[in-house]
């Protein structure tokens, strides 16, 4: 009878200790299926952040727009939404600011059942740059802001270095094009190259949304890295070459819609952005949609899209 008595004691002790005092248990987090695989008991949460890379103090980017699994987009006030356990994430940081910031296509991990909080850390703000080129003296030769000019010569080939002046706390995160316009029956187009920043660009075809503005012109594009920050960026226009019988002329006062034998330079940045055409619509980084519109921040037109102009006058 002891021994039955101990054991119904021990019994009422091991199930108060399941039970708890309350005589109720909490739901566990996860479970395990029978093939050992975790499952969460309740759906998972993300809370989504992003912030400015040199202003972490900026977080607010406004409605967040997002896909999970591949599926259609989804849009949310504040980045706190119900997922799955390994479900694939995708979203477009800072869409709602998208004349402001560059925007990024983000793949986080959700990792855990519960919350899973989030954050990107690497916002870039967009901004203009200044960019000038030399002639052989060293003085600043820019066709739209100062005097001096490039004498080439007939059928003479030349280089010409150049910089572009960085901002601080600002920059271009997914890189950008390099692309040169000018007259086709003055220069040999395949020769011309560019240097950037101590390494050869590479030739890519001109996007599409890029119309010239001069009869009779062509272009000529490169591809550059990203940079940020407030350097100094060196590069060369290399291979500048008079046609056969070519003597490059002067034109008094070049603009970029009437710049006669001078050259003109213009940089666009790519940008991350939803292509809506086709279905379902998909999130992408480039510098056109397939409407042949630009994507950079500062606008869709050809001016607007710009984050640098320059005119190299020619006489």
């Amino acid at each position: 009878m002891a021994n039955e008595t101990r054991n119904l004691i021990i019994g009422a002790i091991i199930i108060w200790l399941v039970m708890g005092q309350g005589g109720t248990t909490t739901a566990p987090a996860t479970t395990t299926t029978n093939d050992n695989v975790e499952q969460c008991a309740y759906a998972p949460t993300v809370q989504l952040a992003a912030s400015n890379e040199y202003v972490s103090s900026t977080t607010d980017f406004g409605t967040w727009k997002y896909k999970l699994n591949g599926g259609g987009t989804s849009t949310d006030a504040d980045g706190n939404f119900e997922v799955q356990k390994g479900s694939g994430l995708t979203v477009l940081v800072a869409d709602s600011n998208s004349s402001t910031y560059y925007k990024s296509i983000w793949s986080p991990t959700i990792s855990h059942c519960g919350l899973n909080s989030l954050n990107y850390p690497e916002v870039v703000e967009a901004t203009a740059y200044e960019a000038k080129c030399f002639n052989d003296d060293g003085n600043p030769m820019n066709g739209t802001t100062y005097t001096n000019n490039l004498t080439i010569g007939t059928e003479g080939t030349r280089s010409i270095k150049c910089e572009l002046t960085g901002v601080a706390k600002k920059g271009v995160p997914h890189g950008g094009v390099m692309i040169a316009e000018f007259n086709q029956s003055t220069y040999e187009r395949d020769v011309l190259s560019l240097q950037w920043n101590g390494a050869d660009a590479s030739g890519v075809t001109t996007p599409g949304a890029y119309a010239v503005g001069v009869a009779g012109a062509t272009t000529r594009t490169w591809e550059i890295p990203s940079f940020e920050g407030p350097s100094t960026i060196p590069f060369y226009l290399n291979s500048i070459k008079a046609k056969s019988g070519i003597n490059p002329g002067i034109i008094e006062t070049p603009t970029t819609t009437d710049y006669g034998d001078g050259i003109l330079l213009r940089l666009y940045p790519k940008n991350c952005y939803e292509e809506e055409d086709v279905t379902p619509s998909e999130f992408r980084c480039g510098y056109e949609d397939l409407d042949n519109t630009f994507v950079a921040p500062g606008g869709t037109a050809k001016a607007s899209a710009q984050i640098a102009e320059f005119l190299i006058g020619v006489d």
